[in-house]
């Protein structure tokens, strides 16, 4: 892992900005994890999302549920690691704590950590129901109602830090604005997202709602139900796949000019919630071809799961992330680059009273 700049940074010609204003040429392995950055949760919302996809996926092959409990495992493990690289960061630098959570950037994404969680309880449904007593369901009933008070609560408070305390202009609007949101949104199937959730809670409709219980039509009012919730699905898959070409064909064009960020594991997510609502359409539909399309989307995510990852990995070790100035923190304010440079900085040393958000 390097711990020293490759090359020197040019500053022009006119001397430009003060020495203290530069980010460091030499670092630390102390400041270098300062820099990581709630985006990182992307990683292990990414591996939690394709063992979901993993363990529903159609088409299966004997050992395929181990491969994806192996995965789920992983998941967890960089999911403890990654809690633990972000408690040193805030230990070393409490004020980053509070500063990361309304920044502009970095704030936007503290929502994967939380679709991380319920990434992580879907899992435990997925690979550990069938394996355990009846205490599971229940212990995962109560984790999910927590889960809901808690996705609540950041959907709520977060933008409310957003609003009271950044400028964010329309014209620099980008997708990374419903994270804070996002925790919510997985609320209804816990990683169903939007289609396939649509599709699944339609299916459930006639065991839970009445013969009778809006109408007095002889169709059974859960049916209807059911009916449209499958067909709402359905043109949001169809719309789903519109955005998935759009961007394939965008990505494509423009991937000679790519650089590798934490945005790269957008790769994975989004396109696992896209297999998830194939998966579903699949079953209501009682379709070998959509089945076979879910199977070609999973193989595909896990071949960009392993790109993805093996350029993440390259980019830590070469110094292209977790450095000073070159991650989603580099712009907050009154902190200096890295640990060393806040030592004897009292404004990063000072945690956040409520009095400083007023």
């Amino acid at each position: 892992m390097r711990f020293r700049e490759r090359k020197p940074i040019d500053y022009g010609a006119d001397g430009q900005e003060e020495v203290k204003d530069r980010p460091p040429q030499f670092v630390g392995l102390r400041d270098r994890i300062t820099h990581f950055t709630w985006p990182w949760f992307a990683a292990t919302m990414s591996t939690g999302a394709l063992s979901v996809v993993l363990g529903n996926t159609p088409n299966t092959f004997r050992g395929l549920q181990t491969i994806g409990k192996v995965v789920y495992i992983f998941d967890i493990i960089l999911f403890l690691l990654f809690n633990a690289l972000m408690i040193t960061r805030f230990i070393l630098i409490p004020r980053k704590l509070m500063a990361s959570l309304h920044h502009p950037v970095e704030g936007l994404f503290h929502g994967t950590y939380w679709v991380s969680v319920a990434l992580i309880l879907n899992g435990a449904y997925v690979f550990g129901n069938a394996d355990t007593g009846p205490w599971f369901p229940r212990a995962l009933e109560v984790c999910f109602w927590i889960y809901c008070g808690v996705a609540f609560t950041i959907g709520v408070f977060q933008y409310s830090m957003f609003f009271r305390m950044e400028r964010l202009n329309v014209t620099d609007a980008v997708p990374a604005w419903i994270f804070p949101i996002y925790p919510l949104l997985v609320v209804g199937t816990l990683a169903g997202y939007t289609a396939a959730g649509l599709i699944s809670l339609a299916n459930q409709a006639p065991t839970f709602i009445g013969a009778n219980y809006w109408t007095q039509s002889p169709t059974h009012d859960g049916d209807i139900v059911r009916i449209f919730g499958i067909m709402s699905g359905l043109f949001v898959i169809l719309f789903a796949y519109w955005f998935f070409f759009i961007t394939t064909v965008a990505v494509v064009v423009g991937a000679h000019k790519m650089s590798f960020s934490l945005n790269w594991w957008a790769f994975i997510f989004p396109n696992a919630g896209l297999t998830l609502a194939t998966i579903q359409a699949g079953k209501v539909l009682n379709s070998q071809a959509l089945n076979g399309i879910a199977s070609a989307l999973t193989i595909l995510l896990v071949v960009m799961w392993l790109f993805t990852a093996v350029f993440c990995v390259r980019a830590v070790y070469l110094g292209e992330i977790m450095w000073p100035g070159k991650d989603e923190d580099k712009s907050m304010e009154r902190i200096a680059w890295g640990w060393q440079s806040n030592r004897n900085n009292p404004q990063a040393r000072r945690v956040i009273v409520p009095e400083d958000l007023r």
